[in-house]
This record gives structure tokens, C-alpha cells and sequence, in this order.
């Protein structure tokens, strides 16, 4: 039966194949498929397309995460793995890897950072509600800085107020939140604020003392009731 033009050629490269001509063709076909396999995995692995700001916070999130795991030697291009992007995306957003440092230290500085949160209770929260949330923010604000430091070394962002003023507007932010709430504060709100900084800061800074105390509800505890007790001892003229 006769086959025709196109027939005859498939059987030609049949015949080829059969005396070890069909190397070179295996050997393309296996790179197309290599390198099919590689685009695909590439795509998948990259992270998808996000609104500039986003990424932003995308990687600088990836960046404090190295940082803390690995040192400050972790390379722009570990941190591109990480975040599955191209290292060229990185530089688009940050100048330099000591940028993204900085903005991550700004971040970890700001003294109103998580405010919303707590601003969303409202004045109808009650007190020990608010100082509960409240120390809870400062303690894993605290926890932060006390990782990158111990990452990093101390570093004073450059695009963040200098430190004292930082200081002064983290005392205003509390003070702020504690407004509400000073009919039932035995000081005035403001010295309240620089109070419940410094017992947090104490209570929580593995440093400053042996016994940090985890639970912000033992703190505000201390806050509010100090370390005497509620009924006299048996006996006192109290």
C-alpha cells in the first residue's frame, strides 16, 4: 500500500532512529522540555504582582525575618529567594540592602505603629481592657527592637525622628489613650504613659531583670493594684 511524500519522510526518520540517528533529536526534545519545566517552575515560584506599597512591606517583612534568623550578612539575593522575587525587583524598591534595614527600623520605631488597633476600642472599652491592649502592643514593639539589636546592632533610622523625640511621642500616643480614662488614674495621664513605659520596658527587656513576665495582664496588674495587698494584715493599725 503506498504511502505518499509525507509518509515516506516520517519513515525515513523512523529509520534514522532505528540506526542511532535520533541522539540529536532526543536531545533537543529533552532541552525543550527542560527548559519548559524551568519556566514553569520559575513562574511558579515567583511571588505574584503586588501594588508598590505592598511589596514594600512585603519585603522588608522577608528582610526583618532573615535578620533575625541569619544575621546582618544575609545577601539581597537569599532575601529575593525568599520573598520569590528577582533580585532586580528588590532594587526597584530599595537602593541599597542598608535601605531596607532602615525601613525596617523606622517601622519597628514608630510611635504610633499599631495605634489603630487600640483606637478602635473606643473610650466605651474599660480601663483594664484598654491597659491590657495596650501593654500587649508595647511588649511585642519591645520584643522587636530587642531582635533587630541583637541582629543588627543599635542603629538610629535615619528617616525616623531622633530617639528622644521618638521617646517623647510614644509617652504622648499612651497618654493619649489613657484621656479617656483619667477620672479613674490616680495620676495625671501623661505620667501614667511614662509609668506604664518603664514597667513594661522593665518587666519585659530579658536584661533588666531575671523573671521577664510574658502575660500583659500581670503587668497591668501591677499597674493598677501595685504590689501591696488589697485588705490589711491581721493585726496592722490599717
Amino acid at each position: 500500500m503506498g504511502g505518499g511524500p509525507v509518509t515516506d519522510w516520517c519513515n525515513q526518520k523512523d529509520r534514522m532512529a532505528g540506526r542511532g540517528g535520533s541522539s540529536g533529536l532526543a536531545v533537543q526534545r529533552n532541552r525543550l522540555m527542560s527548559e519548559r519545566s524551568l519556566t514553569i517552575m520559575r513562574s511558579m515560584s515567583r511571588a505574584p504582582a503586588l501594588p508598590a506599597a505592598e511589596r514594600r512591606r512585603a519585603i522588608m517583612a522577608v528582610t526583618e525575618k532573615l535578620l533575625v534568623e541569619r544575621g546582618k550578612d544575609v545577601s539581597t539575593r537569599e532575601i529575593a529567594e525568599a520573598a520569590g522575587l528577582a533580585e532586580g525587583t528588590i532594587f526597584r524598591v530599595f537602593a541599597t540592602k542598608d535601605a531596607i534595614i532602615d525601613a525596617i527600623f523606622a517601622d519597628a520605631f514608630d510611635p504610633k505603629g499599631g495605634w489603630d488597633t487600640l483606637a478602635a476600642l473606643g473610650s466605651e472599652a474599660d480601663l483594664e481592657t484598654c491597659l491590657v491592649e495596650l501593654v500587649t502592643l508595647l511588649q511585642a514593639r519591645t520584643k522587636r527592637v530587642m531582635a533587630l539589636f541583637a541582629a543588627v546592632g543599635f542603629r538610629e533610622p535615619t528617616s525616623a525622628p531622633h530617639m528622644f523625640e521618638q521617646r517623647r511621642l510614644g509617652y504622648q500616643a499612651v497618654a493619649d489613650l489613657l484621656h479617656p480614662h483619667a477620672a479613674r488614674l490616680r495620676v495625671s495621664p501623661d505620667d501614667a504613659a511614662r509609668t506604664l513605659h518603664g514597667l513594661v520596658l522593665a518587666m519585659t527587656h530579658p536584661m533588666l531583670t531575671d523573671r521577664p513576665i510574658g502575660d500583659p495582664r500581670e503587668i497591668v496588674d501591677i499597674a493598677l493594684r501595685g504590689i501591696g495587698r488589697a485588705d490589711p494584715l491581721p493585726g496592722s493599725q490599717e
